[in-house]
């Protein structure tokens, strides 16, 4: 397999890496950039949910939990019917039923509110959850945070020796959120749950080649796949 014109091309272009398997075999396998750290915006968003995988098969949480009894000291005094129904696959599934964005990258510098969990039930709930899509950061949030609460520490660190360590990545650089709502009901661990960005030292193409395998045996058909940068 002669793929020369493909590679100048490829290093032009900036072209971190590619790989091509038939089958089982690789039969080409090339890198045009060494490891470094690289920002990725929304990669926790993938992070978070194989930490709600992982939370699922450990029995920490359960998809059909209702959010009105999984945040009960978080929800607002009169919950409208809509956040009644909400349920954590709701929040894999970005459609909880809010009508638009929150938490996204603009915002969050110019925030006041220090409760993001409380800031984040409140806002209304417009639509019945499961009919309606919205690109946002508020179901990735609250499922992290419901991991940290269950497992009684920070999402990374429950997510190290599931995860991070069996792919190769080390030393993640994640934004936090304010520090004192994510671990209150569990014993003493520093806050901050980390949303939005990832800075790691593994190679973009191999972050998703070995993330897919990491998560092979879970059911996909339990969650509905979403697009969004």
């Amino acid at each position: 397999m002669n793929l020369k014109h493909f590679e100048d091309q490829a290093q032009e272009l900036r072209v971190l890496g590619m790989k091509i398997s038939v089958g089982p075999d690789t039969v080409y396998e090339h890198y045009w950039d060494e490891d470094c750290r690289r920002n990725l915006y929304s990669a926790s968003k993938s992070f978070t949910s194989c930490a709600v995988g992982f939370a699922v098969q450990e029995g920490l949480i359960s998809l059909d939990e209702k959010l009105v009894d999984a945040f009960a000291e978080d929800i607002p005094e009169h919950p409208d019917e809509n956040l009644q129904k909400a349920t954590v696959r709701d929040l894999l599934t970005m459609c909880l039923g809010q009508e638009k964005s929150f938490l996204m990258g603009p915002q969050r510098p110019r925030m006041t509110e220090t409760d993001w969990v409380k800031a984040s039930l409140a806002i209304p709930f417009a639509y019945e959850p499961g009919t309606r899509f919205v690109y946002n950061n508020v179901g990735p949030y609250l499922a992290g945070i419901l991991v940290q609460r269950r497992a009684g520490c920070h999402l990374l660190d429950y997510l190290t020796p599931r995860f991070l360590k069996p792919l190769g990545i080390r030393r993640t650089v994640w934004e936090v959120d304010p520090p004192g709502h994510g671990l209150r009901r569990r014993r003493p661990v520093p806050d901050g749950f980390r949303i939005s960005q990832a800075g790691h030292v593994l190679a973009a193409e191999r972050l998703l080649e070995r993330q897919a395998a990491a998560v092979r045996g879970l059911d996909p058909g339990k969650f509905q796949k979403t697009g969004g940068k």
